[in-house]
């Protein structure tokens, strides 16, 4: 049986029909179970078809369309100045209105249903961030992620500065500007100093954690950047140091909400809210 790594190694040859018949077989057979596989498969596809023409010179038409397309999109998008508390926001990039205040119904994009989430967010965390009001232009949607955030964050059994810690050195690599200014307030509010937070960003391993909050910080980085890669040493490494099952799902866990949340806040351009009114994780006792 081929593993994902062996499959994306083989894809070019596959899709070329270079393969010998029986590690044709073998492909496909993998490619019946694995749902990342196939996809990859149809992406590496659609490249190779459309290699030809990406040095042919467009026409006319074809570059009009296109700028058509453009103008007809950037109409939808909210203007320059419409940044939450009159702040000025880039309008180089997609925006996406915020639901203010409480988010009842006599708001554009409220409801009960939003403001009872809004609430429970105020509960826990002491305030609403503009990436749960962003989420509230969908209430449904906003309700599954506050569910995740909940589950992933507020619960478990690792210590909350780590999956804060995590959180950020994640959005550091995945280049998330709204995360990676947000959390290092909730680090500061769960009393991490400056200087330290300073050096986290430098040096994931910098931080003072315990061996194996420091393996499982490396695994969920690992992860994030390579996850077909991701190190076997890593997860032993964590292993050895104490880190259960549980603690590893829950690491990863929190690397994977964030690594959604950032490609979320990133693509719409969500601007941060004023520090006075940032969403804080609080720690548990």
């Amino acid at each position: 049986m081929l593993n994902c790594r062996e499959v994306s190694q083989k894809a070019s040859l596959y899709l070329d029909g270079e393969l010998p018949w029986r590690e044709r077989v073998a492909m496909r057979v993998h490619l019946l179970m694995c749902n990342d596989c196939r996809r990859f498969m149809r992406q590496l596809s659609g490249l190779i078809r459309a290699i030809p023409f990406m040095h042919r010179q467009a026409s006319p038409e074809e570059v009009d369309n296109v700028l058509a397309h453009v103008s007809k999109s950037s109409g939808d998008t909210v203007s320059a100045d419409s940044g939450p508390g009159g702040a000025s926001v880039s309008s180089a990039r997609p925006r996406l209105r915020l639901v203010q205040g409480s988010g009842g119904r006599g708001e554009e994009g409220g409801s009960d249903e939003v403001e009872a989430v809004f609430n429970e967010i105020r509960t826990a965390t002491g305030s609403v961030s503009n990436m749960f009001r962003a989420y509230a232009r969908h209430p449904a949607v906003l309700i599954a992620t506050w569910e995740r955030v909940k589950s992933v964050m507020l619960q478990g059994s690792l210590p909350a500065t780590l999956k804060e810690a995590i959180a950020l050195v994640i959005s550091h690599d995945n280049d998330c500007e709204y995360c990676v200014e947000h959390h290092p307030r909730n680090l500061a509010a769960l009393g991490m100093g400056q200087e330290e937070i300073t050096r986290l960003l430098a040096d994931p391993l910098a931080g003072n954690f315990t061996p194996k909050e420091r393996a499982l910080l490396v695994l969920a980085r690992q992860a994030n950047s390579d996850p077909h890669g991701a190190s076997v040493d890593t997860l032993d490494l964590a292993r050895r140091t104490g880190a259960s099952d549980i603690e590893i799902i829950e690491a990863l866990a929190v690397m994977e909400l964030f690594t959604s949340l950032n490609r979320f806040l990133s693509t719409l351009g969500i601007p941060l809210e004023e520090a006075a009114s940032a969403c804080s994780i609080p720690s548990r006792g």
